[in-house]
């Protein structure tokens, strides 16, 4: 059984991704903003009153083969007791608990750990028959055979016995399922990062000279990259005053992050 440890710096990001139940998207943003580390995700059966697309909790999965960190939440009411999904949300106090397999506390954090964050969402079972949910006793019915003559003389039917009555577990399927719900997710996240591939806050370094060359600015790749995208988000404005007072200001402004005031020379 993981034991339960103290918290360091090094999961303090975590923790409060955790702790505030991030949607994943958010959540694998601000990772990767504050932390190095490879960010990935696993999906799990959402259970009831649970938001679903939300961290529930993380997993930071050593590089180096050492124990593995759990981050997740603790929801307790005023008196302590534990509080289900359905009690009132102003009652609910929300605390990240950091649990360590084995002895010891929770190790340095590595470039090499891995964070997977566990997602809870409706499986795709649902769309499925009953049958297949396990909501629906399945049974064997054996049927004894009887030749055509008896039929017609004596009107008989067939007598079907029920042997046996199944429930199958449903857990196998549906984490079969959660393969294809997985890829179909990847591919959807694709599709909305679309428009962040001509956002130039957000799009790949490599593509902003790209972007640049739409509306005719040149783009000094040398300079810091914050720099080169705030130029091109202000491409179109400063093409349009380019060789003014204002232009050169607000250029200059761009690179040196102060202040500008230019006085023309008086005739």
């Amino acid at each position: 059984m993981p034991a339960r440890r103290e918290s360091n710096d090094d999961l303090r990001y975590i923790e409060e991704v955790v702790r505030i139940g991030f949607p994943v998207r958010d959540a694998r943003s601000y990772l990767a903003r504050h932390m190095g580390n490879p960010v990935r995700y696993k999906l799990v059966e959402a259970r009831r009153g649970e938001r679903a697309g939300h961290v529930r909790q993380a997993e930071v999965i050593s590089g180096s083969g050492g124990p593995t960190v759990v981050v997740r939440t603790l929801r307790t009411l005023p008196d302590g007791t534990p509080a289900t999904y359905f009690a009132p949300e102003d009652l609910v106090e929300v605390h990240a608990v950091v649990e360590v397999e084995g002895d010891g506390p929770p190790p340095p954090l590595s470039a090499s750990d891995v964070i997977v964050l566990h997602v809870p969402v409706r499986s795709y079972l649902r769309f499925l028959p009953g049958i297949y949910q396990g909501g629906v006793p399945t049974q064997r019915r054996d049927v004894p055979q009887a030749d055509e003559r008896s039929l017609r003389r004596w009107g008989a039917r067939p007598e079907a016995r029920t042997t046996s009555v199944q429930r199958h577990d449903t857990d196998q399927f549906r984490r079969f399922l959660f393969i294809f719900q997985h890829l179909m997710t990847t591919v959807t996240e694709r599709i909305d990062a679309i428009p962040s591939l001509t956002d130039p806050t957000r799009a790949d370094a490599r593509f902003l000279p790209w972007i640049a060359s739409w509306v005719n600015f040149e783009l000094d790749e040398g300079l810091p990259l914050h720099q080169q995208r705030e130029l091109v988000r202000r491409s179109i404005r400063l093409h349009r005053t380019r060789g003014t007072a204002e232009g050169i200001a607000e250029v200059i402004r761009v690179l040196t992050s102060a202040p500008v005031t230019i006085v023309e020379r008086q005739k």
